[in-house]
């Protein structure tokens, strides 16, 4: 269970572009936090939040593609040159941005996913190892833990050569879930690893202190399908009809929501409930997160889901606040929300030249956040525990890393 959880910006209509070329700049209270330097191609893939000094980015550097053909995510492009990146890790002190090397990465791998539970900080990504003679580079599961000094390595469940992106991790205070392929594994101090096969490919895990978790995935059809963990065994959970191939979101050890053709579907741990789309909202207007993709949807303090309306510009965001919709232009899916309660998202400020910038939702309006950020891309906004402020990362158009806070100095 993420205690802090950043969301990366998937869908953002128009180019991401903030701000100009060069900025360097904070304006009322936000500062710029540069993180230590990376070779190009670089990212974060995650950024977690432990304390109000304490956040982790993880991600890679050093890559570089030549490809053929368009890429449609989820699918993997078509590549005929790739040069195998480094893993980047990096700690915010408040002060400071601080690099560390992941034991266990000899030289290429990444870094892709974070957890953060009871204090400990886990991450999880691969191991690019090359044999040499010409073989091809294997890849192996890597998952790492902060222990106060450094980052050590956790002996995993398995080796195999999946690619990175069909692994997902999850820590409660029990333990920790691995995914990967169709496998599940539970790491418990003193047995170890136990593996559970559900049969299609997992696609998300979430667990919980109370020891629950669910997992989801897709058939070979493209439907989805949500299993629940409670505590001894897997078990499916029959979804509403209209489901389709859109994605589960979990909000608790039992409870969760799916958007589907009738409405939002709301599972309270033992039935449904549809709430039907706000007046002159249909399935049909609900926006992808990529061409032919499952609808963007993310839960930031309840549902949101990205919208069209009529067909007409502007975009719109759809939020069920629990008992009435909310809707509200906007062009991508809130990040985070700090502690005073306001939602951050990139917002398209210009149609004619894809410019966005970072703008905060409270009390029904959107304000821009009052600072030159030069992000172009890869936004993650974490909120800081116990504060009012948060830290927002991305990359910039140099493709350089950036990172701005509105926290003050110590």
């Amino acid at each position: 269970m993420r205690v802090i959880r950043s969301v990366s910006a998937a869908v953002v209509v128009g180019v991401c572009l903030v701000g100009v070329p060069g900025a360097a700049g904070a304006e009322e209270g936000w500062r710029n936090q540069a993180p230590v330097f990376t070779a190009p191609e670089r990212g974060f893939s995650d950024v977690a939040a432990v304390g109000a000094r304490e956040v982790w980015a993880v991600g890679y550097q050093g890559r570089k593609t030549i490809q053929i053909g368009p890429w449609d995510p989820p699918l993997p492009p078509n590549v005929l040159w790739q040069r195998e990146p480094r893993p980047v890790l990096q700690q915010w002190t408040g002060r400071q941005w601080k690099a560390h090397h992941p034991e266990g990465i000899p030289e290429e791998g990444t870094l892709d996913e974070l957890e953060v539970s009871g204090g400990k900080v886990w991450a999880l990504g691969t191991i690019i190892y090359d044999p040499g003679n010409g073989a091809a580079r294997q890849r192996y599961a890597y998952i790492g833990t902060w222990n106060g000094t450094e980052f050590v390595q956790v002996n995993g469940p398995t080796n195999t050569s999946a690619p990175g992106y069909l692994r997902h991790l999850s820590a409660d205070s029990g333990g920790l879930w691995m995914t990967e392929g169709t496998q599940a594994y539970r790491f418990v101090d003193g047995p170890g690893w136990t593996g559970y096969d559900l049969g299609s490919t997992i696609k998300a895990i979430e667990s919980y202190d109370s020891g629950e978790a669910w997992a989801s995935g897709s058939g070979a059809d493209g439907s989805t399908w949500v299993r629940h963990w409670d505590g001894s065994a897997w078990t499916s959970l029959a979804l509403p009809a209209g489901t389709g191939k859109h994605t589960f979101q979990p909000t608790g050890p039992a409870a969760g929501w799916v958007a589907t053709d009738a409405g939002l579907a709301l599972w309270d741990g033992t039935a449904w409930t549809t709430v039907a789309y706000p007046e002159g909202y249909t399935r049909s207007d609900l926006w992808p997160s990529f061409y032919n993709a499952p609808w963007a949807t993310t839960d930031v303090d309840g549902p949101w889901l990205l919208a069209d309306g009529l067909k007409t510009a502007p975009k719109t965001l759809l939020h069920w606040t629990g008992s009435a919709w909310l809707t509200t232009p906007g062009t991508a899916l809130p990040l985070a929300k700090d502690g005073q309660g306001r939602f951050f998202a990139p917002r398209t400020i210009s149609t004619s030249t894809g410019e966005n910038a970072l703008y905060s939702f409270a009390d029904g309006v959107w304000t821009p956040v009052p600072a030159a950020m030069d992000i172009w891309g890869g936004w993650n906004v974490a909120a800081l525990p116990g504060t009012e402020h948060v830290l927002v990362t991305g990359w910039s158009y140099r493709g350089d890393l950036r990172a701005y806070t509105n926290a003050p100095r110590d």
